[in-house]
């Protein structure tokens, strides 16, 4: 699942509308091929299954799958493009028995697996 945190209220409310309207996955639209999706999301296809788990004034938890691993690229570029604030994606990948937490945070990206 992913977490985003940001202390200012315009941008939080804007990321919460891109989530509810499915607009937060479309920063890289049209994904569609298997080539398209690496060059994107650094994995073999973008999000399906998206879920909002929690919504405050301040937080955003959602969940969703992309197959064989966390997408890099996609974190990075909303992690640049909403600078003040902080995201955290927990991933889990059962067939290859992987798993680990990367965060960006204004000192940038750290990653425990």
């Amino acid at each position: 699942n992913m977490l985003i945190e940001c202390k200012e209220e315009k941008t939080m409310d804007e990321l919460k509308e891109k989530m509810k309207k499915d607009d937060l996955f479309q920063i890289f639209y049209p994904s569609k091929t298997y080539n398209e999706c690496i060059g994107n999301w650094g994995v073999k296809w973008d999000a399906e299954k998206k879920e909002i788990l929690e919504e405050t004034d301040e937080k955003l938890r959602m969940k969703f799958n992309t197959a064989y691993g966390p997408p890099y690229k996609f974190l990075n570029k909303l992690a640049n493009d909403y600078l003040n604030c902080k995201f955290e994606l927990n991933y889990c990948e059962l067939y290859n028995k992987f798993y680990g937490t990367i965060r960006y945070d204004e000192n940038g990206m750290n990653e425990n697996e």
